[in-house]
């Protein structure tokens, strides 16, 4: 027996503390549903620098890589739930009191801006089809709700120097109140490479981010008028002296809400630049191979939604409408004088959509049915680059507009039993491909992969099944088995390899691949999704979640059988959390998953990893908690990410984190 199941088992030990634990820690699946919640008051939520380090409490849940947001680059930042086709993109909608939050021009979500202890609800919908927001959905649904309580935290760690932030609200009369958060945070990061592999070029890769976020909510009889405009900046280092990012953002909601409708008109505002270099083999030196030194995306968008009830039914209709544009203006070919060419690529997205649901509640099943109906339309793409030296155009390609109208649907049936109860749901999906898949090349090191302007809306068909069993009130099984088949999934499909000088990728380096975005004809994910969570003792509470999926490529030339990249066959959680003392509060965190590949050739591989956190509580009286974790308490080097000639990158080591946080 190692020291890790020493600590687990020493865990396990009864106290006669008599402390009430919450129902559940990690998230908490409402029975006869998909559906999860992150319990707001959950005393795993403090321990958390980033949103989704909380988020992948949930097994699947998780960033394209095995880096957290810490380190991650912005554009690796999109976000999956059950690993239905990771990529870098994301196919989840992210939903921010429910408009939609995902870069108007790559689709990630910058998760730094929120912490998970200053938010309300976390809610994830795992599978496709219509949303319960009312979006249409390709790979699941998290619906973030603003916090309400009054607070203030300081943090600092082993890679965070602090954190410090300020969520306040004042009620200006009885029916108008104001709230503000603020937050800066300077996180320098971590090596992604182990000391004896690094060199002179070789940084920490972290953030810092500044934060302000207004609001003011107004009462006039039953009308509900809500508005808040968010702002924020973050500066990045990627993990070398020339690498890094930066991106501006700010966003504007106003929010109507009547005894039976809401109307919601909002904006986001981006500004993205950054800087991706070519690292030699001794890691001495390093170029810049791709500056993008602008790179703007903006959304306008409209909500509408009117719901009802009749009898036994709930009834919904609505509408909501989206306007995308963003476009990069990037330097690129530095043959090592600077670069010679510059390239403009970019379009505009039009989003439509009707939408219909209905929720019926019989005597014993409980029946939803959702649709909606929306078009999609490219138009104004473009992709255009000159030579620096003199200003020739090398190439000026205008595409036509393409317009697409898709179906969305979801249905639901649920049926309680004495002991259990059965969930089914059938649904149908869409997602159409950003508009830096559809338009924009780029470099990772040496890979370099090209836009694909023909790209066509990928398209899910799934289906799940399960039960959930409520033993008592303190003991919760849930199992389920789902399905899910994508038509069309976007891939970076390999093509050719260097060393090569190869149109139209140009000269591809030793150990690199060119490579296109393309729909992949159908790919699958299936798999097995249980959690469990169980009271021991009233001091004592364990919870566990595991899910298996089998993702593979069905059918594409050269990648049939395939697994998918960056998708691992196992994740697993496991939760002890032990209530020693009235006000102290104690738990181990156990998180491992299955080895994955890193490209879609299934030609490098990342190994198998699992870590352990431990986590700590202590209540100073009424107002004032501190809260400590150790993340990765062994040290164990997780793989994240290895390029052409075998070099491996690596996540966060061990290290610590300290939270006091004060409410009133």
């Amino acid at each position: 027996m190692d020291l890790r199941s020493i600590l687990l088992v020493a865990l396990l030990v009864e106290t006669q503390a008599q402390v009430k634990l919450p129902t559940t820690v990690l998230q908490a699946t409402e029975p006869g549903t998909h559906r999860s919640v992150f319990p707001e008051h959950s005393p795993l939520r403090p321990s958390f620098l980033t949103l989704d380090e909380a988020l992948a409490l949930q097994p699947g849940t998780r960033l394209y890589r095995r880096l957290d947001a810490v380190a991650a680059h912005p554009t690796t930042q999109g976000i999956s739930l059950r690993n239905t086709g990771a990529n870098a993109a994301g196919r989840t909608l992210v939903l921010r009191d429910g408009v939609p939050v995902n870069d108007p021009f790559g689709g990630w979500v910058p998760w730094t801006r929120w912490s998970p202890a200053t938010l309300g609800r976390i809610r994830t919908s795992r599978d496709g089809g219509v949303s319960p927001g009312g979006w249409s959905s390709l790979g699941g649904t998290i619906m973030l709700d603003q916090g309400t309580e009054n607070q203030a935290i300081i943090r600092a760690g082993s890679f965070l120097d602090f954190d410090a932030g300020l969520y306040a609200s004042r009620n200006l009369s009885e029916t108008t109140s104001i709230r503000a958060d603020i937050r800066t945070v300077d996180a320098p990061g971590y090596y992604l490479l182990p000391k004896a592999k690094r060199g002179a070029v070789d940084q920490r890769a972290g953030f810092k981010l500044k934060h302000l976020r207004l609001g003011i909510d107004t009462r006039v009889g039953p009308q509900r008028l809500r508005v808040s405009l968010d702002g924020f900046e973050e500066e990045r280092r990627n993990g070398t002296r020339l690498s890094r990012n930066a991106t501006e953002g700010f966003d504007l909601h106003i929010r109507l809400d009547t005894k039976h409708t809401r109307w919601s008109v909002y904006h986001q505002d981006r500004t993205f630049e950054n800087i991706f270099t070519r690292v030699n083999e001794d890691r001495h030196f390093e170029r810049e191979v791709l500056d993008q030194f602008d790179v703007p995306g903006q959304a306008w968008g409209l909500v509408h939604r009117t719901q009802w009830e009749t009898g036994r039914h709930q009834f919904q209709l609505g509408a909501d409408a989206r306007h995308l544009e963003g476009a990069t203006h990037e330097r690129f070919r530095d043959l090592g004088e600077g670069f010679t060419r510059e390239r403009y690529a970019g379009g505009e997205q039009i989003l439509a959509g009707l939408l219909a649901m209905d929720r019926w509640q019989g005597e014993t099943w409980l029946l939803e049915s959702n649709a909606r109906m929306d078009l999609y339309r490219n138009e104004n793409g473009r992709r255009r680059s000159h030579a620096l030296t003199d200003g020739l155009v090398l190439q000026d390609q205008a595409f036509p507009g393409r317009e697409r109208v898709e179906p969305a649907l979801r249905l639901g049936a649920s049926r309680p039993f004495q002991s259990f109860t059965w969930h089914n749901a059938l649904f149908t999906g869409t997602r159409l491909p950003t508009l830096n898949e559809t338009y924009r090349p780029f470099r990772v090191g040496n890979d370099i992969t090209i836009a694909n302007e023909k790209l066509d809306p990928e398209r899910i068909y799934g289906a799940e099944t399960g039960m959930h069993w409520k033993l008592d009130d303190k003991n919760r099984i849930r199992a389920s088995v789902f399905y899910n088949r994508i038509d069309n999934l976007v891939g970076n499909v390999s093509q050719v390899e260097g060393p090569a000088n190869i149109a139209p990728w140009g000269f591809i380096p030793a150990g690199g691949s060119g490579r296109q975005r393309q729909n992949l004809d159908r790919v699958h994910t299936a798999g097995i999704e249980c959690e469990g969570s169980w009271r021991l003792h009233d001091t004592l509470h364990l919870e566990a979640a595991y899910l298996y999926t089998d993702s593979e490529v069905d059918r594409y030339p050269g990648l049939a059988g395939n697994q998918l990249a960056q998708t691992p066959a196992h994740n697993g959680t496991l939760l002890a959390w032990w209530s020693a003392h009235p006000t102290l509060q104690a738990g181990l965190l156990a998180r491992g998953f299955s080895a994955v590949f890193e490209d879609d050739l299934n030609q490098r591989p990342l190994d198998a990893a699992w870590t352990m956190d431990l986590l700590a509580n202590w209540q100073l009286g009424k107002t004032l908690q501190l809260a400590f974790r150790v993340n990765n308490l062994f040290d164990e080097a997780v793989e994240v990410r290895k390029d052409g000639k075998g070099q491996v990158f690596f996540g966060p080591p061990r290290g610590f984190t300290i939270t006091a946080r004060h409410r009133w």
